[in-house]
């Protein structure tokens, strides 16, 4: 059973689905896009109220091993990330550690260069009652940025899934955010200029990559063009191997 069907427009429901094997008692739940505009405009749908929805389809058909497409999601609002994350924690968790903003008094000084902020996801948060509690395998790859990074940020530190596919484009430690695009003056290259630090995990934690998977797995272009998923099917696999 699928719920996000196409309806006329090819894209009409399509951003956030979830996708239901009752035989396996296994989910797919794809999110495409975190931004709420980019919802709202490209899909028709509403964050909140979408994924509110399929984790009711979830727990009505009783999905022990659900599967979270994150593959080529850029990110977008955080609050939504959060609202993810609180159906898939059992406990309070954090998302970020500290928000920090460039001060351009300061900025030729490297030590104090950004300087502390505010932002409504800091603290800790608390799941919601009714949140799922089964297997959790998330699917990443390089186009896995900002927001996607984030939430795998904190679904590592609490050890709630396995990662299967290729390292993220986001770094799931520190992220830059905010900003303005700046047109450069020779090549007329239109680029972004961030603003903001986002700090996930505390700096003895930092790392230079992106969040690699436990199980990479990367598709091959004879893969592509055979319309193969091997890394969808590298989580069936994993699924399969859990069957009693």
């Amino acid at each position: 059973t699928k719920y996000g069907e196409l309806r006329g427009d090819a894209l009409f429901n399509t951003g956030i689905t979830v996708e239901i094997d009752t035989s396996m008692h296994t989910a797919i739940l794809t999110i495409k896009d975190f931004h709420d505009d980019i919802l709202r405009t490209m899909y028709h749908q509403k964050f909140k109220d979408v994924i509110s929805e399929c984790f009711k389809q979830i727990q009505k058909h009783q999905v022990e091993h659900l599967i979270l497409d994150l593959r080529n999601n850029q990110g977008g609002e955080l609050k939504n990330g959060v609202t993810l994350l609180s159906n898939l924690l059992a406990t309070p968790f954090k998302v970020l550690e500290s928000y920090s903003k460039v001060d351009i008094k300061n900025y030729q000084i490297p030590m104090a260069r950004l300087k502390p902020a505010s932002g409504v996801a800091l603290g800790v948060h608390i799941p919601f009652p009714e949140n799922y509690t089964g297997k959790l395998y998330v699917l990443i790859n390089g186009g896995s940025f900002s927001n996607s990074a984030i939430v795998c940020s904190a679904l590592q530190r609490y050890n709630r899934c396995l990662f299967i596919g290729d390292e993220t484009g986001g770094n799931p430690s520190v992220i830059a955010a905010g900003g303005k695009y700046i047109n450069l003056p020779n090549t007329k290259t239109k680029v972004l200029v961030p603003n903001l630090q986002y700090e996930l995990r505390s700096k003895s934690q930092y790392s230079v990559t992106g969040l690699l998977p436990d199980y990479p797995i990367k598709p091959t272009l004879d893969d592509i063009l055979a319309g193969r998923d091997p890394v969808l099917l590298y989580a069936y696999q994993l699924i399969k191997e859990h069957q009693p």
